[in-house]
């Protein structure tokens, strides 16, 4: 039952006809909410305005939801769906500071390209995309 739900899932998926963003942030922060401890959360505030010597005992429940809250508001998980030889209508906008981790699921990229850092590094030697 779930294998024939999940190759209709990409059937769909490798057909859609135009592109797609795919929202999943909801079920993500759902996973995240059961998986993150109160401890990694504490380390995530380890330079906020809790003591070093803290604990989950020490701070208040209040701030720990708040911390959790704070957290899971800054995820984001979206599946981006373009058809065989297409590309997106512009680009893809994302706040500043975002991490942003990809996966090419089928297919190949034959175009793309790597953005410059903006420390402003100009290093001669870095990896270059391939040329074609």
């Amino acid at each position: 039952q779930n294998q024939d739900e999940a190759i209709a899932w990409l059937r769909w998926m490798r057909s859609v006809p135009s592109p797609i963003v795919v929202d999943l942030s909801l079920e993500a922060r759902v996973a995240a909410n059961a998986t993150v401890s109160d401890e990694f959360l504490l380390l995530l505030n380890a330079g906020g305005d809790a003591p070093e010597t803290s604990s989950t005992s020490s701070l208040s429940t209040n701030k720990m939801q708040q911390l959790r809250r704070d957290f899971l508001n800054r995820l984001e998980c979206k599946i981006i769906l373009l058809p065989s030889g297409q590309g997106m209508n512009g680009g893809l906008f994302e706040p500043a500071g975002s991490l942003i981790f990809g996966r090419l699921l089928y297919g190949g990229a034959t175009r793309y390209r790597i953005l410059p850092s903006s420390s402003g590094n100009s290093n001669s030697t870095a990896m270059k995309p391939p040329r074609k």
